[in-house]
């Protein structure tokens, strides 16, 4: 009994069971539950969840430059377009430099020679200008100046100076600058020609007046034809002078001098009255008040071709390696890596947004809004219309 007792100092026999103490029997049972959850758990995983993957949707149409090639040997030196499928290609034939003009009515798919062809005795087009769809002019190397009035059968007409850059505002009243301090008016389609007021601007530097002559070389009307701007070096000054006019180019007045532009490699185009652009080498300008003011934009004008074209919201600059575009009336410039197969020479961009890029090797592409899975041989896309839409 003693024995008894002493073991029973930890446990009690009682009706021939054992069982705990209190303290001793919570302990055992925590532990038993434990284990049974733990062998539950071991049993039945629970599935890791995670967030399912984003739906990656594409938008239903992307930009791209699809060729519409011309014939190898030219070199298309000039563009024109008056209607989005409805326009005219010029330049020279390699290696004879025989000119040569060619049209298209269905936007490049096929295009119908029209003046010049292999062997022609024609030296090379430079520059095409077209009022609309049926009246254009094209200017050659020699200075010939040839006009269509149908927009098929072209005829000379008489000469300008030898690369001069012309405009039209009519069908008859038109300006040719390029020949040093001259600026040549025609008023009747180009058939005579005579010397409008020699390009002389007045400034102040420190106080001091001065007076010197300028070249013109490019020049722009907005829409209407009665507003226009002219943009000349002034190598004295080494600066650029803006001249406008109001009344169709009868009288010009000076509005500003640009210190330290070039104006002799300018190109300058107006889409209204008074929103313009001036390219002058590496750098793109921009006027808000019709000349008055202007400031340099944030544009990267690609190397090559060095032109701006505009229309309405649209401008375009375009290089063998680059292309920078505004979309909002130049208020943000976009550029973008492309890789033409030859060397661009020229391009154009109309009021609906569609535009064409042409160079040598009778390369010419169409700029197109395409389904996303639309594909064809030789086809630039410009990535920033085909980036993927982020999920709703």
């Amino acid at each position: 009994m003693h024995r008894l007792r002493e073991a029973g100092a930890r446990l009690t026999a009682r009706g021939g069971w054992w069982r705990c103490r209190r303290a001793g029997c919570a302990l055992a049972t925590a532990i038993a539950v434990f284990l049974g959850v733990a062998a539950s758990s071991a049993q039945i995983r629970k599935p890791h969840l995670h967030p399912a993957p984003p739906v990656i949707r594409h938008p239903p149409v992307k930009a791209v430059f699809d060729p519409v090639k011309y014939e190898g040997s030219a070199n298309i030196a000039a563009v024109a377009f008056a209607e989005d499928e409805t326009g005219w290609i010029c330049g020279g034939r390699s290696p004879s430099g025989s000119g040569f003009i060619a049209a298209t009515r269905d936007g490049g798919n096929t295009w119908v020679p029209q003046a010049g062809g292999v062997g022609s005795p024609m030296p090379s087009c430079e520059r095409l200008f077209f009022v609309d769809a049926s009246t254009g002019w094209a200017t050659y190397s020699d200075g010939s100046l040839l006009r269509t009035t149908d927009g098929a059968r072209w005829t000379r007409i008489g000469t300008v100076a030898p690369h001069s850059r012309i405009v039209f505002t009519s069908r008859e009243r038109g300006f040719a600058v390029g020949d040093g301090e001259d600026v040549h008016v025609t008023s009747d389609g180009g058939l005579t020609w005579h010397t409008g007021p020699r390009c002389r601007v007045a400034y102040t530097i420190d106080g001091a007046a001065h007076e010197e002559p300028c070249e013109p070389a490019a020049a722009g009307f907005a829409p209407d034809g009665g507003i226009g701007f002219m943009v000349a070096a002034v190598p004295a000054a080494n600066a650029a002078a803006v001249m406008s006019t109001t009344d169709a180019g009868v009288t010009w007045m000076p509005v500003a001098l640009l210190p330290g532009v070039d104006g002799r490699a300018a190109s300058l185009v107006f889409v209204d009255a008074r929103t313009g652009y001036l390219r002058a080498g590496n750098a793109l300008m921009m006027t808000a008040d019709g000349g008055v003011t202007w400031h340099t934009t944030d544009a990267r004008p690609p190397v090559g071709a060095p032109g701006v074209a505009a229309a309405g919201q649209v401008g375009w600059m375009v290089g063998t390696r680059q292309f920078t575009y505004t979309l909002d009336n130049g208020t943000r410039w976009t550029t973008r890596a492309t890789l033409f197969p030859a060397r661009v020479n020229a391009f154009t961009v109309l009021q609906s947004g569609t535009g064409y890029v042409a160079g040598s090797a009778g390369m010419v592409y169409r700029y197109r809004i395409v389904p996303f899975d639309y594909s064809a041989p030789g086809m630039i896309g410009i990535p920033a219309l085909t980036t993927y839409v982020p999920p709703e």
